[in-house]
């Protein structure tokens, strides 16, 4: 399913039909991600009749409380979910006719990742969301290695499909190209929940699938959890033509 957002806007005045943007919702590539602006809702919550607001907020949680269930329940890659598809969400712009207005469904040319999400939040909202201490370390860590490690044969962020040359490639990016020495790097934090490494572990297995000229290296951090460890054993014995090596940044951050 392709990567998308939609906005979520809510009425303020019925006679003037204004609206503005309270949250942001995202399916496709690791999503789905949905995020409401509790700052905006406050503000809301002074200009409208008091029931209008709970019933308002009631509605928007209960959207939230079923992406939030979802991540935490889902362990396969749904690549077409229907409730989260952006079919799904081009149909709700067009029935909504109440308090809550839901944008057309804006496709992204890029895989939909937690930190593209919050970069969305940032731009429309102006306020950002915290990740979980474990997943942004990492992240942060092994984004800024790459950034550094830059010289004529590296490559960051590529695209599959400039790797395989078929345009239908899947929309997946690799992390990290070393052409001179024909490898590929994918970072992959085995203490994530089992809903989001399950969809990294997905994308390891198409690189290893497709980039049959290139070998395939996971790059990780120790995991500190049991689940982690025990995530990070079965996949070395279940890929076993990848190379797994530990995250050592070679730049210390000053």
């Amino acid at each position: 399913m392709e990567a998308f957002y939609s906005l979520i806007y809510i009425k303020t005045n019925v006679l003037t039909d204004e609206y503005f943007a309270v949250g942001v919702f995202a399916g496709g590539g690791e999503g789905p991600f949905f995020y409401v602006s509790e700052a905006r809702l406050r503000w809301y919550k002074d200009v409208v009749h008091r029931n209008t607001f709970l019933a308002t907020r009631r509605q928007l949680m209960g959207l939230k409380q079923r992406v939030d269930k979802y991540r935490q329940t889902e362990t396969g890659l749904l690549l077409f979910d229907p409730e989260f598809s952006s079919a799904r969400f081009e149909e709700l712009h067009k029935k909504s006719k109440g308090i809550i207005q839901y944008s057309l469904p804006t496709s992204v040319n890029d895989w939909m990742t937690e930190r593209l999400f919050h970069e969305l939040i940032q731009q429309f909202l102006s306020e950002s969301q915290r990740s979980s201490h474990n997943r942004s370390s990492f992240h942060l860590q092994w984004a800024n290695y790459r950034k550094k490690l830059g010289s004529d044969h590296h490559s960051i962020n590529v695209p599959l499909s400039e790797l395989t040359g078929r345009t239908q490639s899947l929309n997946i990016e690799v992390d990290q190209v070393d052409t001179k020495a024909s490898e590929v790097y994918k970072g992959i934090n085995f203490d994530l929940k089992q809903h989001s490494l399950g969809k990294h572990l997905y994308e390891l297995s198409v690189l290893q699938h497709e980039l049959n000229d290139f070998t395939v290296v996971c790059v990780y951090p120790q995991p500190k959890t049991k689940n982690g460890k025990s995530a990070l054993a079965e996949v070395k014995e279940q890929f076993t033509a990848i190379r797994f090596e530990v995250f050592k940044p070679l730049f210390e951050e000053r």
